[in-house]
């Protein structure tokens, strides 16, 4: 995946796929370089506004921030980002389901979090969405 060029191709169109990636290599153990977050910033080095208004994708970009490394300033002001956005949201803008998602997260790190129990959470979280 790395070594064909994927993650590159995913680093430049979407940062829900760019978080997601990242996250799940770096849980595997692969090295991912911050820099993979820096074209979603501007000229003046803070991250894109309208970035805000994808909710799933700021909340993959919270996720993944948990996973820097010491010195990783790009993770640091990526969570700091994300963090005032996800707190800024009412369930009257994001609806019920994603209000639980972004409040389940803010209590907790996904790689915190002991799996089992997640998958049970997330399983609950999808029946209710049914």
């Amino acid at each position: 995946f790395v070594s064909s060029g994927g993650f590159d191709a995913v680093t430049k169109t979407s940062l829900h796929g760019t978080a997601l990636s990242f996250r799940l290599l770096r849980q595997h153990g692969f090295e991912v370089s911050q820099e993979a977050f820096s074209g979603f910033k501007d000229q003046n080095g803070n991250f894109l506004e309208n970035l805000k208004e994808d909710i799933k994708a700021i909340l993959s970009l919270y996720e993944a921030s948990f996973l820097a490394l010491e010195g990783e300033n790009i993770l640091d002001e990526a969570k700091v980002f994300a963090i005032s956005h996800l707190k800024e949201l009412s369930e009257e803008k994001i609806g019920k389901e994603l209000a639980e998602q972004v409040n389940h997260a803010l209590e907790l790190p996904l790689h915190r979090r002991t799996q089992r129990l997640e998958a049970v959470w997330s399983i609950e979280a999808y029946r209710k969405k049914e």
